[in-house]
């Protein structure tokens, strides 16, 4: 079988809103006063299997991700929206597949395992799904991020890339082989990138000219897993044992922490700066955390109706501070969910 794109605990993010946009959405007031804000949580359910789990959400609030199929063998991308899951297939002769991104205007970006050991990047879009290619000489492609221009980035082999307009470019990098993570409205570009004096990984920031080294604080690695769009990069810092969230602005990376535990990991960052992931808490739960300055344990901001969830991952926040992840329903299913505030 081909190796799993989606894995129960493992699941590592335009148009201009309106108002009414925002209040179906149930945005907040922009004071983002999480002390007093409460979220009311949707269950996505599955596209027939037994777990699912959501990886990004637009501003219209559609939601994709991947889930297992019936029988349990083979994971699929889905695409959410008006109450229903949809599955958005794989590509041709392909098994398991994963969405990653998608933007205001429905393209959607993952990828597809085609064989025993390759992958590639697909774009999605009105009910077709195409393969974008590789940067030779590689054979293997993972999209990771698009924005509402409808570009691309990813990791081909051991190039950043950037697919737009049907064609693909590698994206430079401080350093050695990287990854693109996240790409906002203006180009800018996350990811990480292989030192060339430690060969450890470290976060970058950069553009199709040129990238910066975000730094690690002293750890040992850094990752930068998402950028808005005045250029705030959110990801994690660490070494084998620690990990901790941290956002970079103004030139300096900032500590998140954790909620209590050894490990915190930021996965996505809205233009009002707030910030999602997941935490290990005191006790070694694994939790999904918002940080507006303060970080917060998502599971203590459920309302009455949303208790009995304990939510895992905090994937993706969209301009309305709707939060997408995934986690156990008050079943013990693990599923992928919609936080949205009220």
């Amino acid at each position: 079988m081909a190796p799993r794109i989606l894995r129960p605990g493992l699941i590592l993010a335009g148009v201009v809103m309106t108002l009414a946009v925002l209040a179906m959405l149930g945005g907040c007031d922009g004071s983002d006063d999480l002390d007093s804000m409460l979220y009311h949580v949707t269950d996505l359910g599955t596209l027939g299997g037994d777990y699912s789990g959501a990886m990004a959400i637009n501003d219209l609030g559609h939601v994709v991700g991947g889930s297992a199929l019936a029988g349990g063998d083979t994971d699929h991308a889905f695409l959410y929206t008006d109450g229903h899951m949809r599955d958005i297939g794989t590509l041709p002769g392909a098994g398991n597949s994963m969405a990653h991104d998608i933007n205001n205007n429905g393209v959607i970006c993952g990828a597809a395992d085609v064989g025993e050991v390759n992958q590639r990047a697909f774009r999605y879009f009105n009910g077709q799904m195409q393969d974008i290619g590789t940067v030779a000489p590689w054979i293997t492609a993972d999209a990771e991020g698009v924005n509402d221009a409808g570009q691309i980035v990813g990791n081909s082999g051991g190039a950043a890339f950037l697919w737009e307009n049907g064609q693909m470019r590698t994206l430079p990098t401080p350093g050695g082989p990287g990854i693109a993570n996240a790409i906002n409205r203006h180009g800018m570009v996350a990811g990480s990138f292989e030192d060339n004096v430690t060969s450890h990984t470290h976060a970058f920031r950069g553009s199709l000219t040129a990238a910066i080294d975000l730094g690690t604080l002293g750890a040992t690695y850094s990752t930068a897993n998402d950028i808005n769009d005045d250029g705030d990069c959110v990801g994690f810092y660490g070494d084998l044992i620690e990990t901790r969230a941290f956002i970079y602005r103004d030139g300096t990376m900032q500590v998140l922490g954790t909620l209590g535990g050894s490990q915190g990991d930021a996965w996505a960052i809205n233009n009002r700066g707030v910030v999602v992931g997941s935490s290990r808490t005191a006790t070694r739960d694994r939790h999904a955390f918002v940080w507006n300055g303060t970080m917060h344990d998502l599971n203590d901001l459920l309302d009455a109706a949303s208790q009995g969830w304990t939510l895992t991952h905090a994937t993706d926040i969209n301009e309305g501070n709707v939060i997408v992840g995934d986690g156990f329903n008050p079943d013990g299913q693990w599923r992928a969910f919609i936080a949205r505030p009220i």
